[in-house]
């Protein structure tokens, strides 16, 4: 069976990167899809919250006559199974079979997509008038995309940011870069200073924040050989020695973790965009919030904005009509109000905080002005240019990743890990 296992994702891989010859489907056209008078259609989702989906589907027959076989694939953290579920999916779609849509299923949609295997939804957006800016956060849909194709697109938005259990004066108010963020901390680390970050991982969203300077994927150039490059590897693996980090190739990670100084938070609030901090009677400790430490020169925050929930339209789907329509549906406003996290729909979102607000304002007896904050967080996420972090790893964010992961577990010198990149992303431009 393992045998097999393997055998299926090269064969997964080789197609994705040879373009799949003679048998791939071609993407559609700007114009939107026509009416197909579907009586159902089916939708894979992995929902963690179990009831999300399956919940719009029965709303969506009610309102339509239409049915949504939903599937949901979640259970609980099984990663053999995720893994599993991604290469049946992967090997449906080459094969023009499987679901409609796809919701929060682990693809790499940019080259599946670029394959032909999903529709090409930048189009449509920009062609159906029911999906504006006026009535979405249009830059957090598109953010995730930077070649003008958008196989997928986010649902909804989660939140995030660093907190500590003693205050940090030099801390407060301030958006600072990774290496000003260390510089201010380290009198108050204990065995590190942030919890479940390594060496590696923070390199990795480093070299997110600068992605443009060392990959132009526009004219197929890179910078990856570079000292920039070098001193970007070096400088993270000393701070994991000066123990500011964690070490990726240390053995007692978890003791480390534990003892962390500043924990991130993933997966917060609309509040948290805000740095909204106050005192709660009911914890032994004052929790103080920080800006994610971000190196891309932005002060607009956006390195606090994460995405989920992707969805996408089989290429192959003969309803994609029907599939577009419950696209749209689950983007209507009082369908998003009514999700677990918050929503890319404005005034379900205003709706979302303002409830949160209030719900805080009431039970903490707080002080606060929630229609300023409501307003400050509608303009920080207007701001928002480009998500740094990417659901989805791409080829070219792979070949970087897997060459400094050599070179933080202590296999290669942090020349050769650029070499190496500079040479994998060169290799990559050459077969497209």
């Amino acid at each position: 069976m393992k045998k097999f296992k393997l055998l299926l994702i090269f064969v997964v891989l080789i197609v994705l990167v040879s373009g799949c010859g003679a048998g791939k489907i071609q993407t559609d056209s700007a114009a939107l899809p026509k009416e197909d008078n579907a009586t159902e259609i089916t939708v894979e989702v992995m929902d963690v919250t179990r009831y999300f989906y399956a919940d719009a589907a029965r709303k969506f027959e009610e309102e339509t006559g239409i049915k949504v076989n939903v599937i949901n694939n979640f259970e609980g953290g099984d990663i053999e199974k995720d893994k599993a579920d991604t290469e049946r999916i992967n090997a449906e779609l080459m094969s023009g079979k499987g679901a409609d849509i796809y919701v929060n299923i682990g693809l790499d949609f940019a080259s599946v997509g670029d394959n032909g295997y999903l529709c090409n939804l930048s189009n449509w957006i920009d062609a159906d008038t029911e999906v504006s800016e006026d009535e979405y956060y249009m830059n957090v849909l598109k953010s995730e995309f930077s070649r003008g194709n958008i196989y997928s697109f986010p649902l909804f938005m989660m939140f995030g940011n660093l907190y500590a259990n003693i205050e940090i004066s030099e801390l407060t108010g301030k958006s600072p870069n990774w290496e000003e963020f260390f510089d201010l901390t380290k009198d108050v680390k204990r065995s590190g200073v942030l919890y479940y970050n390594t060496d590696y991982t923070i390199f990795f969203r480093r070299f997110i924040d600068r992605y443009d300077y060392f990959v132009d994927e526009a004219n197929k150039n890179q910078k990856l050989d570079s000292p920039e490059m070098v001193q970007l590897l070096q400088q993270c693996r000393e701070w994991s020695k000066e123990g500011l980090i964690i070490r990726y190739d240390v053995e007692n990670k978890a003791k480390l973790y534990e003892e962390a100084f500043f924990r991130e938070s993933n997966g917060g609030s609309m509040s948290e965009l805000i740095n909204f901090s106050f005192y709660n009677p009911h914890m032994s400790e004052q929790m103080y919030r920080y800006d994610l430490p971000s190196d891309s020169g932005r002060s607009d925050k956006a390195n606090k904005v994460t995405t989920c929930d992707f969805i996408c339209i089989n290429a192959a789907s003969k309803y994609k009509g029907t599939a577009w329509r419950f696209v749209k549906f689950l983007l209507r406003e009082d369908i998003q109000a009514s999700g677990f996290f918050e929503p890319v729909n404005r005034k379900a979102a205003t709706e979302h905080l303002r409830i949160e607000l209030d719900d805080l304002k009431g039970y903490y007896g707080l002080d606060i002005d929630v229609d300023a904050m409501v307003k400050e967080c509608e303009t920080i996420l207007d701001d928002v240019e480009k998500i740094p972090e990417y659901r989805r790893r791409t080829a070219i964010e792979e070949i970087i990743n897997k060459e400094a992961g050599r070179f933080f577990n202590s296999e290669i010198t942090a020349d050769a890990a650029a070499r190496n990149m500079a040479a994998g992303v060169e290799l990559y431009f050459k077969e497209q």
